[in-house]
């Protein structure tokens, strides 16, 4: 599941005060608030913080979080 679909099925919609996305922001050590551009595509995250948040998520349902790319 995509950042954005995942937030949206457990805090109703991406924001960054949503009680899944503090969960998430804590446990890979990031703030919400950056979390939560990253949901919007604003920001990226590094390919360690996204793989933390992977597998930090509820039943590992986040597969797809925005990486960089080669091209960033």
């Amino acid at each position: 599941m995509e950042l954005t679909a995942y937030l949206t099925k457990h805090d109703g919609k991406p924001r960054p005060d949503g009680d899944e996305l503090i969960r998430l922001a804590r446990a890979v050590s990031k703030s919400s608030y950056y979390l939560y551009l990253t949901a919007l595509g604003h920001k990226r995250v590094s390919a360690d913080t996204a793989d933390a948040m992977c597998k930090a998520s509820l039943n590992g349902e986040l597969h797809t979080v925005n990486r960089p790319t080669n091209n960033d």
